[in-house]
């Protein structure tokens, strides 16, 4: 069972927080007064934001509040790459190109070069700076733009955005995209190669072309 919190806690009148602390809670329960595991596994997997505002906020406001928020999860998104980045080639460097090469013996040196490296992850604040992330490009722009304005034309009781075509060609289910549902379109996971982030900024172009 998938969905989202937001709208129950809105629907309910409760606090986001809670409504998510009371569902972990459903993860244990009492056996002779004592806690043990309930059976029941609770994930979240999409970051949210809860916004409190006074309301009747201007045009200029709520887009303040909107480039904000988008600022805030690009940022992420960047610091979530670099990491990975960093990760990948920490790896690279403290491995060897064959199993052969370390089968018998353990590489003293890598080691050492690995566990520095780690310690410098945690400890330094600034560690992630002297990596950056690789320019990417669409490698057919024209295909994917053409498959944007098909999807759409396909599907036009559907309100896409640019990041939920974005997750259909990358074949990424959501509760409004599900894959049991959209795994049978010819569009899912029609683009995995190209860059998610381009296509979305790509499809919401398109879709403001398309009104």
């Amino acid at each position: 069972l998938e969905f989202p919190i937001f709208p129950v806690a809105a629907a309910i009148k409760w606090d986001s927080g809670i409504v998510k602390r009371q569902l972990k809670n459903l993860e244990w329960t009492k056996v002779n007064e004592k806690p043990c595991r309930s059976g029941l596994t609770v994930e979240f997997h999409e970051l949210g934001f809860r916004v409190q505002a006074p309301g009747n906020l201007s045009g200029e406001e709520l887009d303040s509040a909107l480039e904000s928020l988008t600022a805030r999860v690009e940022a992420q998104q960047s610091t979530a790459l670099l990491q990975l980045e960093a990760i990948y080639h920490t790896l690279m460097r403290a491995s060897h190109s064959s199993v052969g090469d370390c089968i018998d013996l353990v590489d003293d040196v890598k080691c050492k070069q690995l566990k520095t490296e780690i310690r410098k992850y945690f400890n330094e604040e600034n560690y992630l700076d002297s990596y950056n992330l690789p320019e990417v490009s669409l490698n057919n722009e024209d295909q994917v733009v053409s498959d944007i304005r098909s999807l759409v034309n396909c599907y036009r009781d559907v309100t896409f955005s640019g990041r939920a075509v974005a997750r259909i060609f990358h074949g990424i289910p959501s509760p409004n995209f599900p894959a049991q549902q959209w795994g049978r379109c010819r569009f899912w996971r029609a683009h995995l190669h190209e860059d998610f982030k381009l296509i979305s900024k790509l499809a919401t172009r398109e879709l403001i072309k398309m009104r």
